[in-house]
């Protein structure tokens, strides 16, 4: 290896020619990244099935889907969403009240708020309060 860094090789016009033609090419965005245009308010809110990408039903401490049958205890499920809120939302904080309503959760968000301490650092007090890694 040492070897063939050290030898000189002649790069001539043809070369650079080509080399400019492979950056004109060069895309800095990646098309299949793409994504069509949403808002928060538009889309439906609700933990979704691993299985069969149905909405999944939260009772007690699991998430059921009554599509395919899963069970998903509600912390694996409330970090997968988190997750899949973060990538569709980056400039959107991580809130309990925003992860719960992301859920569709219903009653007590006091689990959300448990799962988030448990997995984020809380930055701030009260209703003004978000989680950051």
């Amino acid at each position: 290896m040492k070897k063939l860094n050290n030898q000189r090789s002649h790069i001539g016009v043809k070369e650079k020619r080509i080399a400019e033609q492979l950056l004109g090419l060069h895309q800095h965005d990646n098309p299949h990244m793409r994504l069509p245009k949403y808002d928060y308010a538009g889309l439906r809110k609700g933990v979704v099935c691993t299985g069969c990408q149905s909405f999944m039903k939260h009772r007690s401490k699991k998430f059921f889907c009554s599509g395919c049958g899963i069970v998903e205890d509600t912390e694996t499920a409330v970090m997968r969403s988190v997750d899949e809120y973060r990538f569709l939302f980056p400039d959107r904080k991580v809130t309990t009240k925003g992860i719960y309503e992301w859920c569709g959760m219903q009653g007590s968000s006091q689990k959300v708020r448990q799962i988030l301490l448990n997995h984020f650092k809380r930055v701030g007090d009260g209703r003004s309060s978000y989680y950051v890694d």
